[in-house]
């Protein structure tokens, strides 16, 4: 299955010929983002730990740090949807070049069988998806991460 994997994103890469730049930022920003969004419910128990026992110095500042916690998801995760705006352009440009290349050496007997809407139709679509794929190989990495990271979180919980 790891294999199949890495064959898929091999193709991919080799098809659409992504900036490594726009998938190391895309890797950092999503990586981030899921980290805050991990913390996000332990903040939100340390309230309700710290209200139970009647802290209510460390249930502000519990409030301070998940305020401070919603606040970095939310940049985190509207500086990577800016990255994938700009990778989708790029790959959309870059694969549309390759296909109306490859269409101009199609013969005309292809265009009979095939019809024009049917074709410019299909070509659209799939570039958006190919395009699509960038992110969903980066959100699919940081997803193994973070079910990592659940579960040492977990055995630290447990452990005391």
């Amino acid at each position: 299955m790891v294999q199949e994997y890495y064959y898929f994103i091999k193709d991919y890469v080799k098809l659409a010929n992504p900036r490594k730049d726009y998938f190391i930022l895309m890797s950092i920003l999503t990586f981030l983002y899921k980290m805050f969004l991990l913390l996000i419910p332990v903040m939100a128990s340390f309230i309700v730990k710290y209200a139970t026992i009647g802290e209510f110095n460390k249930v502000y500042l519990c409030l301070f740090m998940l305020t401070l916690t919603y606040f970095f998801y939310h940049l985190f995760l509207f500086l990577n949807h800016k990255v994938y705006g700009k990778n989708m352009h790029y790959c959309y440009a870059n694969l549309n070049t390759k296909i109306l290349n490859q269409l101009i050496t199609v013969d005309e007997n292809f265009t009979k069988k095939v019809s024009k809407g049917k074709l410019l139709n299909s070509i659209n679509s799939d570039v958006i998806d190919i395009g699509d794929m960038f992110d969903m190989v980066t959100e699919f990495f940081m997803t193994l991460i973070q079910v990592i990271a659940i579960f040492i979180i977990l055995l630290f919980i447990i452990s005391f």
